[in-house]
């Protein structure tokens, strides 16, 4: 898989995800997601923490391999942002962490067949992501 940034750009809906300490009980999750001038990425993560939007913003960036981008929303903090998996359309994506318990299913559309997120979590299981326990994020 060899991704295409540009295309990668725009919003994106949580359909699922390990459980974390940085999104804690937040429902309707989106990324935004904006090339800036110089080639770094934006990222607007937002989402409703019982009903009081929140919003926090970082930058991620290019790596030299091909699918990872490393992620900051804390100035001197970065962590891996991995794109596992995306379709040829860009309409669905499975992305990882630095460790086996960081682990998203994102969709262009709020909604993704179950089907999709099936097939989803049997490839994050193949990359040893703990994907067993992946919730499903209400929209």
């Amino acid at each position: 898989m060899n991704l295409d940034i540009n295309r990668y750009m725009g919003k994106w809906f949580e359909i699922a995800r390990i459980k974390n300490e940085f999104e804690p009980n937040m429902i309707k999750v989106t990324a935004l997601y904006t090339l800036n001038e110089d080639g770094t990425i934006k990222v607007v993560n937002s989402g409703y923490f019982y009903n009081e939007y929140k919003e926090i913003t970082g930058t991620a960036r290019k790596t030299k391999e091909e699918n990872l981008l490393k992620i900051s929303f804390f100035s001197s903090y970065e962590t891996d942002y991995r794109v596992i998996f995306i379709d040829e359309e860009y309409k669905y994506t499975l992305v990882g962490g630095n460790y086996s318990d960081y682990l998203w299913i994102l969709s262009r559309e709020n909604t993704l067949d179950e089907s999709i997120i099936n097939e989803l979590v049997s490839i994050a299981k193949e990359y040893g992501y703990n994907s067993h326990k992946l919730e499903m994020t209400e929209q």
